[in-house]
């Protein structure tokens, strides 16, 4: 079962156990909570005739740009692009206008997050500070004017201000954006919390294919184009434990033309979980937002479709610039005359 099915049980878990003050940082769940601690002891398992590829727990160091996001009735995810700034999805922040609401970075678990000694908790209560993409709609694919199979929200990115700066440390550090578009297919990795079982940071590998690629499987009246990267796993899977050794029902091989797919039992993680791209100079690169996956995704090996964040370079750059000018003219209005 993907994270999707259980999204709306996690986080109803999470507000049945806060008390409803953003401003006193509760925890997010109880002592009594009942962790399991087996999470990652599931090696990989069949589904029908595909195999699904488990992801594992993030290491020390992996991650450091994943943030948390918290309001009573929303969690969902981000990434830390500056001091200042976090890029999540639209989606995201659309369950969070007119609310308070906390970013928490530089945890690798989400039980207690506020006693843990790494942890950076800043509270978002400016309204102003929420910034959500001008062209984004949500389609309800359940509203009777949806007859789509599919229902990708157009423009699904946003931004949010962090008045008080992160401090660069061991357990909290920014992710590169693309300089360039991603339109060759390359080796990458998708980041997502496990809501319902260990409740820790998640990673797993993958491949990052452009949208073209990834418009074939999913038919010819898909809306997905050049604002879309997409993530699948193809063999051999090496994320899981023990994985490394399994291997779908008619492997690829050599002198085959044939692909082992595997399922990604993650759904592509929460609102707002990142896809990057692992380069041979820079590392790790932030070219994907997560938008839509199918909805039998944990039966399905179907792309998982990403928001290209290279497709809104030039969106995320003026936006930063227009807060930024506003903020200066707004203290220059409000310095006392001398």
């Amino acid at each position: 079962m993907g994270f999707f099915r259980l999204i709306t049980f996690a986080i109803a878990l999470i507000v049945s156990t806060m008390d409803g003050s953003v401003g006193e940082t509760p925890p997010i769940y109880d002592d009594d909570l009942q962790i399991d601690d087996d999470t990652n002891e599931k090696s990989v398992e069949a589904v029908d005739h595909f195999l699904v590829c488990p992801p594992r727990d993030v290491a020390r160091g992996e991650g450091r740009f994943v943030v948390a996001i918290k309001g009573n009735n929303t969690f969902c995810e981000g990434s830390i692009i500056d001091r200042n700034w976090v890029l999540t999805s639209a989606r995201c922040l659309s369950s969070l206008v007119d609310s308070n609401f906390q970013v928490i970075a530089g945890v690798r678990s989400l039980v207690r997050p506020f006693e843990q000694h790494t942890s950076q908790i800043r509270e978002i209560t400016n309204h102003n500070y929420v910034n959500i993409h001008e062209g984004y709609t949500h389609d309800n694919p359940n509203s009777e004017e949806s007859d789509k199979e599919q229902n990708i929200d157009p423009h699904n990115i946003g931004l949010i201000y962090v008045k008080s700066p992160f401090d660069y440390d061991s357990a909290v550090q920014p992710i590169p954006l693309p300089l360039k578009e991603c339109l060759d297919d390359g080796r990458g990795k998708m980041y997502g919390w496990q809501l319902h079982k260990s409740l820790k940071l998640q990673t797993l590998d993958l491949q990052i294919i452009d949208s073209d690629k990834c418009k074939v499987p999913w038919g010819d009246d898909s809306d997905i184009d050049s604002h879309h990267i997409c993530t699948q796993i193809t063999g051999p899977c090496t994320s899981g434990p023990g994985s490394d050794e399994m291997m779908m029902e008619g492997p690829m091989d050599e002198n085959s033309n044939t692909t082992s797919y595997y399922i990604d039992p993650t759904c592509g993680g929460n609102d707002g979980s990142a896809a990057v791209l692992v380069t041979p100079k820079v590392g790790e690169v932030l070219v994907g937002i997560l938008n839509y996956a199918d909805i039998d995704c944990g039966e399905s090996t179907r792309p998982i479709v990403y928001t290209s964040t290279f497709a809104y370079m030039d969106w995320i750059e003026k936006e930063i610039k227009k807060f930024s000018e506003k903020s200066k003219a707004t203290a220059k209005k409000r310095r006392p005359l001398t």
